[in-house]
């Protein structure tokens, strides 16, 4: 049996968060809202963090040479 995201009640978010440092905590604020305070939403911010900050990190990261 398959179930469909809609069936099974999930929502679904996108956007795009530019990396600046200022982006971080709104990301993390957007997450936070649609998580609700949910029993593992701690850890969902911090694994999305997790993933926000390499790109970041390579976009910020001065230029060697």
């Amino acid at each position: 049996m398959t179930t469909t995201a809609a069936a099974a009640g999930t929502r679904r978010h996108t956007g795009t968060y530019p990396a600046e440092p200022r982006q971080v905590g709104i990301a993390r604020s957007a997450l936070a809202g649609w998580l609700g305070g949910g029993p593992r939403a701690d850890e969902a911010i911090l694994v999305a963090s997790e993933f926000f900050f390499p790109g970041f990190r390579s976009v910020s990261a001065p230029c060697s040479g």
